[in-house]
């Protein structure tokens, strides 16, 4: 049995460190962006979060944990305020849903809307960086809106997607 290298180990380790998180979840798309002398310098992978179609729904339903509201939050630069919004609920409310375990259904879904777009979005555009960029930028095809503030509806979800769509493909956005 041969030995591991190093870039093995930490990419094991990595993966460990997402399944502890997400069971379900995937990673592909596995690969050493930069090494320098023995040093790893940057990993790549593409994890493919394992909420999706029934799965998804169930998870919804049964009221998404909060730690994937403060993941969102941190991962996408959101604010508690633009984050009230999003869900449609109070302060108060969202202190209360933080120091219990998870989210209503209702909240369920509109919080999985912002998730799924942001990973569209970083599909389409190509990096997180760019995504997080491009949801809080004012948008002329919303009217100068900005795509995270039309998520609090699913009208303006899809016209979100819409334009992601449009992107995907050259047409004019």
């Amino acid at each position: 049995m041969e030995a591991l290298t190093a870039v093995q180990v930490a990419l094991l380790t990595i993966y460990d460190m997402c399944k502890a998180v997400d069971r379900g979840m995937e990673m592909t798309d596995v690969g050493l962006l930069h090494k320098s002398g023995d040093q790893i310098a940057e990993i790549s992978a593409r994890y493919t979060p394992a909420l999706s179609g029934s799965l998804a729904m169930q998870a919804i339903r049964d009221g998404l944990p909060t730690g994937f509201a403060q993941r969102l939050m941190q991962t996408l630069e959101i604010s508690k305020k633009e984050m009230l919004k999003l869900l449609a609920i109070s302060s108060a409310t969202f202190d209360r849903r933080m120091k219990g375990d998870k989210f209503i259904s209702a909240e369920s879904d509109r919080l999985y809307r912002v998730a799924n777009l942001a990973i569209r979005a970083e599909e389409v555009l190509g990096s997180t960086d760019k995504a997080k960029h491009w949801i809080h930028k004012a948008n002329r095809a919303l009217s100068g809106d900005s795509p995270l503030s039309r998520l609090d509806t699913e009208i303006g979800y899809q016209q979100v997607l819409d334009i992601l769509s449009r992107i995907e493909y050259g047409v004019y956005s």
